[in-house]
């Protein structure tokens, strides 16, 4: 039986990692899943994709 390959999401060839156009895709992800989150009321990924728009936030903050 063959290892499991690694599964790669199609952020990661379509830009570089850091790249302007790669962090808006990152940022259009986690809005996606906090919606999904409040939908089926899952208090734990609503808070970690809270955390982490608030980082992105700060992060790209002047």
């Amino acid at each position: 039986m063959a290892p499991p390959r690694e599964i790669l999401p199609a952020v990661s060839w379509t830009y570089r990692r850091g790249s302007e156009e790669w962090q808006e895709h990152e940022f259009a992800n986690l809005l996606q899943e906090l919606v999904c989150a409040v939908q089926r009321d899952d208090e734990t990924l609503t808070r970690y994709c809270l955390c982490e728009l608030r980082r992105a936030y700060r992060k790209r903050r002047p």
